[in-house]
């Protein structure tokens, strides 16, 4: 249902005795509680009520138009935004969620460069601009400011690890050997209740089934103990639940684990660092697998050296990485990309496994997901402990 279509009887007249402010806040509530049922229509309602309610207001503005985002309907969000600017030119939030929209369609960036740019100039703590416009000037062959818009968001906001991590992405500061434990934690906490709606929608991820496509003519055993590294909301769960005996998930998100729990498929779910889990777990697995996890990772050797000791002989470690395009020499193998996930070099992948003793090693390329619309090209890999 669009904006335009919407009924509006039920919402309360100048002289009624309810406190307008009051109602708007409950109906915002109200829609943020449809919208996690899934009746959409309904939090639609709420949202345009809590809208007229508040007269137009810059909070019910930005969840109406947040929403239409979620549903995957720009063209409608971005007029919730410019009808928004129009009463107010400096509305830095309206500035950057039109910019955020805008950043999506080629045709748009100019536009959408300074959309953010102005947001980022009225509010430097908008922390959503600053990667979106770094991107969009590093595509534009403006890399220098880039930098320094990355800089201006580390050095106004020294306590956000993502700051640091995507100055080091975009080359300005070496890159770490792996993302920090609270820039995974704080990316995957914020967005874990879209998570499978963005990954499902415009990221085309496809990484558990093919994953999975790799995995079942190999794990021919019968059910065994399976351990899911970085489990997420649990997207592997239903794929390798009927193969297993036992269902281990381990993931740094205490969010995204809440619903993989909701799945009710896990037999036990744990909220740690996957090497540090794999170094103090007891346990041993038939199948350890890591779907779009080790991204995070770039140097993999001791993961690979931690998955062994916790393998079964003869089982199976199955995951996924990018694929570096790089032709010539990386350090270690991997480089840091401006995603701010890591990509790694198909022959170091290889040799890792094997110096951590794994054999009967595949490396398969393929397109694990999109990004910015374009094909993101990943290895899928399946890497087996020796029998005795």
């Amino acid at each position: 249902m669009k904006p335009s279509d919407s009924r509006t009887e039920d919402a309360p007249s100048h002289g009624s005795s309810v406190d307008a402010e009051t109602q708007s806040r409950a109906l915002l509530h109200a829609a943020e509680l449809q919208e996690a049922a899934g009746n959409l229509e309904e939090a639609e309602q709420s949202l345009l009520r809590a809208l007229q309610s508040s007269g137009g207001g810059a909070v019910g503005s930005g969840l109406l138009a947040e929403f239409l985002v979620r549903q995957q309907r720009d063209r409608e969000a971005a007029a919730v935004y410019e009808k928004w600017l129009a009463a107010d030119p400096d509305a830095a939030p309206a500035l950057l969620g039109l910019g955020l929209i805008l950043a999506d369609y080629p045709a748009f960036h100019a536009e959408s460069m300074q959309r953010l740019r102005a947001a980022q100039q009225r509010d430097a703590t908008l922390v959503a601009a600053y990667r979106p416009l770094a991107v969009l000037l590093l595509a534009a062959g403006q890399r220098e400011e880039a930098l320094r818009w990355l800089e201006t968001w580390l050095a106004t906001m020294p306590e956000d690890p993502a700051a640091g991590h995507f100055l080091a992405a975009f080359g300005g500061r070496p890159a770490p050997e792996r993302a920090s434990d609270d820039f995974v934690r704080g990316t995957f906490d914020v967005h874990a209740h879209h998570f499978d709606d963005l990954l499902r929608g415009p990221l085309e991820y496809r990484a558990p089934e093919l994953l999975m496509d790799q995995v079942l003519p190999k794990f021919t055993g019968g059910p065994g103990r399976v351990l899911d590294l970085g489990c997420g909301t649990g997207l592997c769960g239903p794929l390798l639940k009927p193969h297993a005996s036992r269902l281990v998930g381990v993931d740094l998100s205490k969010p995204m684990l809440e619903l993989a729990e909701a799945r009710g498929l896990y037999d036990e779910l744990a909220a740690a660092e996957l090497g540090a889990y794999l170094e103090t777990a007891t346990e041993m697995f038939d199948l350890i697998v890591a779907a779009d996890t080790f991204v995070y990772l770039g140097a993999l050797e001791k993961v690979f050296q931690n998955s062994l000791a916790r393998l079964e002989p003869g089982a199976w470690l199955a995951f996924t990485v990018e694929h570096s395009s790089t032709t010539g020499p990386l350090a270690g193998g991997f480089e840091l990309a401006p995603s701010g996930r890591y990509r790694h070099q198909k022959a170091s992948v290889e040799e890792a496994l094997q110096a951590a003793g794994f054999h009967n090693i595949s490396l398969l390329a393929t397109s694990v997901r999109k990004e910015a619309l374009a094909a993101v090209q990943g290895l899928i890999v399946m890497a087996q402990k020796p029998a005795g």
